[in-house]
């Protein structure tokens, strides 16, 4: 089985979180990294102790970094569900690195046709 290596941003929101709970139960894909505004409100965070989330899933993101919505991601894809206010500038800089970005954001929903590679033809 190949694991897929993803990291999340706006790992707190709602979203995120039951995003969170679905990946970790998934043995193919590893969470690489978290971004969250989070990471910025304090020099070292717990994620075991100051995360939202089902405590299952917390104990297993425990060694996963949490970082600011725009430091590098440690995956090739990011997976989106950062807040409107902002998030079309962080994700800017996330595609400037060369890191594929999945959004959840309302600017991309209303802009650029949703890609599932193997569901939807997309032209060249």
């Amino acid at each position: 089985m190949r694991i897929r290596a993803v990291s999340v941003a706006g790992a707190n929101t709602l979203l995120g979180q039951h995003l969170l709970a679905r990946l970790v139960a998934d043995p193919s894909v590893r969470i690489a990294s978290l971004h969250d505004r989070l990471a910025l409100e304090a020099a070292s965070l717990d994620v075991s102790t100051q995360w939202q989330v089902d405590e299952n899933v917390r104990q297993l993101l425990h060694e996963v970094p949490l970082l600011g919505p725009d430091a590098p991601a440690r995956a090739p894809v990011l997976l989106s569900f950062l807040p409107e206010l902002g998030a079309q500038s962080i994700e800017a800089a996330h595609l400037a690195r060369r890191t594929r970005v999945i959004t959840h954001c309302e600017y991309a929903r209303l802009t650029v046709p949703l890609a599932l590679p193997g569901i939807t033809e997309i032209d060249p």
